[in-house]
Order: C-alpha cells, then sequence, then structure tokens
C-alpha cells in the first residue's frame, strides 16, 4: 500500500548542511528566474514552425490546498531548532536565518500563500520515469549539476534548477508535467536545512509524493485522478509551483528580464511571454516586443531620480531598443555581414547605425537568448547583434559558457583531441566582428557629413593652406539660419572673390601664451609679464617675454617664433640676437627659445639654450646637468634609450581631444595594445579604466611598452606618464594590466602623474 508524503533521507552519520545553499545564492540577482526557467522550455521546443508559450500567472492558494502542509510545517519548526540552538548570539543566529524560519512559519500558518506558476506551452514535458536517470525528469528533478537536459540548447551545466528555489518564501517547488504520450506526473521538492528527529539527522533536501512499503524513496505521483487541484495539467508541458512567491512588483521585474535577455528570440517569432497579473495581462511576442520595450523604457526613465538609475536603464532597455533595429532593419540587408566558419559554421551580424546607439555588440547562440554584450570604439553610433545557430556552433559556445550564461570563457574549452580551442574560437568571432565594423566605419567615414550651425564658426575660404596669411574682406551671411550646413555662406545675388593668400616676404609672428601645466618639472616657465597682440609684431624678428620667478631662482626669458597664423610651429632660431653678452646669460636670466610655424599643424622639435653654467650664488643654472656637463638642449638631441620618456619640458600638454585611443585585446600574447595618436606634437599623461559590464573599475597597468621601438614607459597605478608624440604621429603600446584579464578599456588624458 502506498500514500502519500513529504521523505527526507537521513545522513547516515554523512555531511550535515545549513540553510544557505550555494546554488540558491547563486541565483538570487534579479532576473534569474526568468531566464532560467524561460531556457529550459525554449531547450524543449517541439514543433519549430510555432513559439513556445511561457506563461507567468500569480495566484493566491489555499494553504489547507498545500500537499503534506503539516508535515512541512513540522519539518520547518525542526530545522530552525537545530540550526539555531548552536547560536551563540544572535547576530548568529540572524546570520544562519532566524528570519527566514520566522517569515516561513508565518506564511505556513496564514489562510493563503501566494504562488507564482510559470507553464509552457509547445514543449515535450518532463519525459521518462524514476529509473530514468537520461531523461529530463530525472535530471531536472533528482539531479544537480547534470549538463544538457535537453540536448544542443541553453542549459549546459544543470544547475539552473535552483533558480525557482531562490524565489520561493519556503524554498518549495512543485512540478506537474504532461508529455506528449499522455503520462501524467507530480512532485514537490524544498531545499532546507539539516535536522534532528529522535536520534536520526535528516538531509536538508526532501521531496514529496508516494512511498509504498515494499521499495524505498519516493516516486512522483503518476495517476491523473490523485493529482489535486490546481497542479493537473491538461495540455502538454510542465508547470512549476513556486510556492510562497513574493508578489510586490513580480510582473515589472519579470517583464524587464524578459525585453533584456529574450528579445532577439521575441522578436524572431520563436517566443512568447504572457504575464498574469492584478495590473493587468501582457504578452511580448514578435509583434509587440518593440512597443512594449519603448514604452517600459519611457516609465522606468520618468522614474530614475539619479543619474546612475537613469544609466542603469539605458544599459538595459535602452539598449535592447537599439539591437531591436539592428534585427529588424539592419545595415545592408539581413544580415549585414556572415562568416562561414570551419567550426563554428555561419555566423550572422547584424548592426544598426544610430548616432544614440551605445557602439555595443550582443553575443547570442541558440535559443537566441542574450549571453553578454562587448564595446568596441572602432565605429561610434551602432548596435550589432552577433547570432550563432548552427547545430556544431552552438554546441562549443554552450561549452564555453559559465554557469550563468553570462560569458564565454576560452578557459572552458581548451581544445586538443580533435576539438578547437576557446582562444581561437573567440578571436576568430571578434576578429569578423572588428572586419565587419571597420567595413562600415570607413563607409561611414566618405560619406558626406551634415553638421548644422557649423559654418559660423568657419572662414569664407576652406582652401587656406598652412603658412599662408589669409587677404581680402569675407563676406558672411547676415542670418544663420537653423538649416545652415558647413558650406561656406553666399548672400543670393551676390558673389565676391576672394583672393588667394600669398606667402609673406618675411616670417610672420606669432605670440603662444606659456600655460601653467607648461611649466616643467621645475617651474622656471611663468606667465608672460607682456605681450605683443597679434599682427602688431616686428614680423622681421622674433619675441622675446620676460617671466618673474620665485626669488632665488634664475629668471628665464622665453623666445617664441613661427611663420604665419594658419602655418605649424617649427624649431625657432637661436641666434642670441636679443641676449647681453656674457655666454647667454643677462642679469641671472637664462634664455629658452621656442619657435615653430603657427599653432595649427605639428610643432617642431624647438631648442633650448643653457649657455650659463651658475648662478651668482655658486649654485647650478636651471636645466644644466652637473654631473655631466651637458645642457638641456645636448640631452634632448642625444635622447634616452632606456626608456621612452622624454626630459623636453618645452613640450606641451595635450588635451583629451587632441589623442585619439584605439583598444583591442591580442589572443596571440594575451595582452591589450593601444594605438593612439595625436592632433599635434605634445605630451600626454594616460589615465586607463577597465570597464564592466556593470560599471567601470581601476586596473593597474604592469607594464607599457613602445611596439616600434622596444622603449618602456613609466608607470603608476592606473596612469601611463609622459607619452611624447609629434603631430600626427601613430603609437602603438603593448600592456600589461593588473588584474591580468581580458577587459574593455577606456583611455583618458591627464595632466601629470
Amino acid at each position: 500500500m502506498s500514500e502519500t508524503k513529504w521523505f527526507f533521507p537521513t545522513t547516515q552519520g554523512g555531511e550535515e548542511s545549513g540553510l544557505n545553499d550555494p546554488g540558491i545564492e547563486f541565483f538570487r540577482k534579479s532576473g534569474s528566474l526568468a531566464r532560467e526557467t524561460i531556457q529550459n522550455s525554449g531547450d524543449a521546443r517541439v514543433d519549430h514552425s510555432k513559439p513556445v508559450i511561457v506563461t507567468f500567472e500569480l495566484f493566491q492558494l489555499p494553504v489547507a490546498s498545500f500537499p503534506g502542509v503539516d508535515r512541512f510545517r513540522e519539518v520547518v519548526e525542526q530545522c530552525r531548532n537545530y540550526v539555531l540552538k548552536s547560536c551563540k548570539t544572535e547576530q548568529q543566529k540572524d546570520e544562519n536565518g532566524r528570519k527566514w524560519f520566522e517569515k516561513a512559519l508565518g506564511l505556513l500558518s496564514g489562510t493563503h500563500l501566494p504562488v507564482l506558476r510559470i507553464r509552457d506551452e509547445n514543449t515535450t514535458g518532463l519525459e521518462g520515469g524514476e529509473r530514468d536517470e537520461d531523461k529530463a525528469w530525472v535530471r531536472l528533478i533528482k539531479k544537480q549539476g547534470s549538463a544538457s537536459m535537453h540536448g544542443a540548447g541553453g542549459g549546459t551545466f544543470g544547475i539552473g534548477q535552483r533558480a525557482p528555489f531562490a524565489f520561493s518564501g519556503l524554498r518549495t517547488v512543485f512540478y506537474s508535467t504532461m508529455t506528449r504520450n499522455g503520462e501524467h506526473a507530480f512532485t514537490g521538492k524544498t531545499i532546507l536545512s539539516s535536522f534532528r528527529e529522535q536520534e536520526h539527522v535528516y538531509r536538508p533536501i526532501g521531496f514529496w509524493g508516494t512511498q509504498s512499503e515494499d521499495q524505498p524513496g519516493v516516486f512522483a505521483v503518476r495517476e491523473p485522478e490523485l493529482i489535486v487541484e490546481p497542479f493537473r495539467r491538461t495540455s502538454v508541458g510542465t508547470d512549476l509551483y513556486v510556492m510562497g512567491f513574493e508578489p510586490q512588483g513580480w510582473r515589472d521585474a519579470i517583464a524587464d528580464s524578459v525585453a533584456h535577455n529574450f528579445f532577439a528570440a521575441i522578436q524572431g517569432g520563436g517566443l512568447v511571454i504572457r504575464l498574469l497579473a492584478d495590473e493587468g495581462p501582457l504578452e511580448f511576442n514578435s509583434t509587440t516586443i518593440e512597443q512594449l520595450v519603448d514604452e517600459r523604457y519611457r516609465v522606468l526613465m520618468a522614474r530614475a531620480t539619479s543619474k546612475t538609475a537613469k544609466k542603469d536603464v539605458r544599459d538595459t532597455l535602452g539598449v535592447t531598443r537599439h539591437y531591436l533595429k539592428a534585427l529588424q532593419s539592419p545595415t545592408g540587408g539581413k544580415p549585414s555581414f556572415s562568416l562561414q566558419h570551419p567550426e563554428l559554421g555561419r555566423v550572422e551580424l547584424y548592426v544598426t547605425l544610430d548616432p544614440e546607439a551605445p557602439s555595443r555588440t550582443a553575443f547570442m547562440r541558440r535559443p537566441r537568448i542574450r549571453v553578454y554584450e562587448r564595446t568596441q570604439n572602432l565605429l561610434s553610433g551602432y548596435a550589432a547583434v552577433l547570432l550563432c545557430e548552427d547545430s556544431r556552433g552552438n554546441d562549443l559556445l554552450a561549452r564555453m559558457e559559465d554557469p550563468s550564461h553570462s560569458e564565454w570563457s576560452r578557459e572552458r574549452l581548451p581544445g586538443g583531441a580533435g576539438r578547437p580551442s576557446g582562444d581561437k574560437l573567440l578571436a576568430d568571432i571578434y576578429d569578423f566582428v572588428r572586419a565587419s565594423l571597420k567595413k562600415l566605419a570607413q563607409q561611414d567615414s566618405e560619406t558626406p557629413q551634415d553638421l548644422p550651425d557649423l559654418g559660423r564658426y568657419l572662414p569664407e575660404d576652406d582652401a587656406l593652406r598652412p603658412g599662408f596669411r589669409q587677404t581680402g574682406v569675407p563676406v558672411r551671411t547676415p542670418h544663420v539660419s537653423e538649416q545652415e550646413s558647413a558650406r561656406p555662406q553666399q548672400p543670393q545675388g551676390r558673389k565676391h572673390a576672394l583672393q588667394r593668400p600669398r606667402p609673406p616676404t618675411s616670417p610672420q609672428v606669432l605670440h603662444i601664451p606659456v600655460e601653467t601645466s607648461e611649466q616643467g618639472e621645475q617651474g622656471l616657465l611663468m606667465e608672460p609679464s607682456g605681450r605683443v597682440p597679434l599682427g602688431k609684431e616686428d614680423s622681421s624678428v622674433s619675441q622675446v617675454s620676460t617671466q618673474v620667478v620665485p626669488q632665488g631662482r634664475a629668471q628665464v626669458g622665453v623666445r617664441m617664433a613661427g611663420v604665419g597664423l594658419n602655418g605649424t610651429e617649427g624649431r625657432g632660431p637661436d641666434d642670441g640676437g636679443l641676449m647681453e653678452p656674457g655666454n647667454g646669460v643677462r642679469n641671472n636670466e637664462v634664455t629658452r627659445t621656442r619657435g615653430g610655424e603657427g599653432p595649427f599643424g605639428p610643432e617642431g622639435e624647438g631648442t633650448v639654450a643653457w649657455p650659463g653654467p651658475a648662478s651668482t650664488q655658486g649654485a647650478p643654472v636651471a636645466g644644466t646637468d652637473t654631473h655631466s656637463g651637458h645642457t638641456e638642449s645636448s640631452l634632448l638631441a642625444e635622447g634616452s634609450s632606456g626608456t621612452a620618456s622624454s626630459t623636453n619640458t618645452g613640450l606641451r600638454r595635450l588635451a583629451n581631444a587632441q589623442v585619439t585611443v584605439r583598444a583591442w585585446f591580442s589572443a596571440e600574447n594575451r595582452a591589450t595594445h593601444l594605438l593612439l595618436r595625436a592632433t599635434r606634437r605634445g605630451r600626454a599623461t594616460l589615465r586607463l579604466t577597465a570597464s564592466g559590464e556593470d560599471s567601470d573599475y581601476e586596473v593597474r597597468v604592469a607594464s607599457a611598452v613602445d611596439v616600434r621601438t622596444g622603449a618602456l614607459f613609466e608607470c603608476v597605478g592606473d596612469k601611463i606618464l609622459d607619452v611624447d608624440f609629434e603631430a600626427q604621429q601613430g603609437r602603438e603600446l603593448l600592456l600589461e594590466l593588473r588584474p591580468a584579464r581580458r577587459v574593455a578599456v577606456s583611455v583618458e588624458v591627464v595632466h601629470g602623474a
């Protein structure tokens, strides 16, 4: 004779467990419930011409209808007594689940219990009996950590079954299924803590079902007439009942998770999600997904009161909106790019271009669930979705996923024995994405851009050449409309010829102010005490400005020369014409020269002259190497073979907008590369930040090497100090970062270490 009851096996002197189960704790984060349960349903799809339908419904179950409620209440009380009796302080009791026990017993003492039912359709149901260890029923309910429940689908580790328990106030889930051959099965499972009853200690995991005297253990109820309402299925599929579910805000939380993780499966017609709540029903399908995401995005942005909250919304639903555009109307057709890989099969990339897009790529495999995202700065204003739905490629990528299905990790597929390595697969995928984005970037750069209001800031003749002075009187539009483009504006009915610039007969002198950031390590360059207005200087000689320096230091004169307002700075003459006799020292003043052809092109190297051996007090004059007798100018000419840092204090600090950066990770040497280019000659200190999915975090730069010259740069914390540039010069740096991991890197130009 058999009866239905709760069954907990004894430990038989083995290991005991507390209330803190690692698998449950792993899935407590928001979004895990929908992600894991929907993924299992998608893996069991039957008819691929129809979508899988998953319905979430919250209802109130009478406590009396809870199977075996009296025995279950006794077990919860015994677990509480056994766990808390060894705790000596109130803090220890709280850490070991006192509040959870109080809440669970409170739910069981009421009249009704909130229950979330998760029902799927167009699925196989949980096939197999109690002894069929390779079938879905045993793998989902009786086994922990058994992978590939339904074959080459989403599940890979078999621990996602713990997710519903993390959202149950009683740590209890009931399963009811009907298979394609008409078989029924119903059972319950709870994960509590070890407890003592009489002389025996029992394990924390128990099952509700039928027990017989001739067979040990507990088995599912398989007679349909013995399955009480509302747990009996009437159609093929599976129901999960999350007992004691927290109802507060559940619909919005699941809706956000569905939109962010399953947008591609829904948009492609393979999945339909229905949410039945007191606020009203909500259905995500291929025709409503874009509208629902837009509406939800606007609601959350209106509710967000802080910058952090707004950023979170933009990084989730805001990004999802652009991904949907990429799938619906990709640039260049469907797909934008494709790759036939020898191991992965067909890989597709869908791209949309939008100035507000986040410049990210979402990576997916079958059944079109978002795994992770990656930012690449090769192209600004884009969103892309990479899909690999080939059977072999799906299997390989599934083996590379972590338990939470949020990353493809190269270490999980070492390769060998005829199997490709994860490192090689990821490198090929990222190369394909980079090459595709580069093609779009080249096409985008060739397309003329219409920038409103830019014309008012540009000269009428855009044919001016560096080193030439503009002459003639420009005629500007008296009124600039909102539709004005970057083209030169001329009043209608009037045309004025612009005289071509002619080379000056004598050098044009440009006085460049010395900023505070240019003072150098010894602070000798100060603000000029006098300036000559542009156009008023004597073009036949270089200008000299004298600075006042702190008492006790030699006073320094700065001489600057150039050729024209529109040219590029070059080397200034060092003829000593403005210095008094006496080896270049005039009344304890040291003369420094700086010259060039103007501020709008690459600067020349400039010269620094330190002819004076010492000050009147006998101290070395600033800039003189007292050990070798070399002047600073000679040291600059010789350079340093040991490091890439320069001692040239005549270089101006570069601004953030004057340095362009591209960063990528090399799979061959497992290092990060930086490709840098400056618009003018100067020096920059670079600060690196590693960007994670949730937030930015700090990294430490262990070393930085110039790939072309092999020179080393000085690195302090997250900074690379004093990187010198010539105008339009590209420098490629090879970085060793700490922690040593593959990350997206952002670079900021800062002044000083």
